[in-house]
């Protein structure tokens, strides 16, 4: 949940569903988290979400629930984290690029350097969630239509019937 009820910026909370508590902070600090996506892995364990601590907008992993140090995923700015299903990749767009990140197994939070996918088309007005995965692997994105097809021209005659001969 995000909320920027706080003069920290925007904040990552935890909201108690079955629980009669006070939203918690996941992560709280003076930048904006979230504000451009944030997804937890399949398994639970890690929190990957956006950040402008550095200046641009990065992607960032944590461990979920905590504790533990962030750990910056893209090098060049990214918005929109996704995880693929099995929890193996973590996906995020650069600019219009989707970028991937091979997560490696082990204890730690282990990845390979993002890897160019694809170009995306221009999502428009969906900056966040503009593309999902399959858990085959295959990827549905939005894409925004900026031109239409051409329509011949309507003429309207006013008097037609004054312009009649008998």
């Amino acid at each position: 949940m995000l909320n920027n009820y706080s003069t920290s910026g925007w904040d990552i909370l935890g909201l108690p569903v079955h629980e009669k508590r006070e939203p918690r902070a996941i992560v709280r600090t003076p930048y904006n988290e979230g504000d451009a996506g944030a997804a937890l892995s399949p398994d639970g364990q890690w929190l990957a979400y956006t950040s402008n601590a550095t200046g641009p907008v990065e992607v960032w992993v944590q461990p979920y629930p905590g504790p533990g140090a962030p750990i910056r995923v893209s090098p060049h700015g990214g918005v929109d984290p996704q995880w693929s299903r099995d929890g193996r990749h973590l996906y995020y767009l650069e600019n219009r690029r989707l970028m991937g990140v091979q997560i490696e197994s082990g204890p730690g939070f282990d990845f390979k350097p993002p890897a160019f996918l694809v170009e995306v088309p221009e999502s428009g007005v969906f900056p966040n969630r503009s593309y999902d995965v399959a858990a085959d692997g295959r990827f549905i994105m939005i894409k925004r239509v900026t031109t239409r097809p051409s329509v011949p021209p309507i003429s309207v005659i006013l008097n037609w019937s004054a312009g009649l001969t008998k």
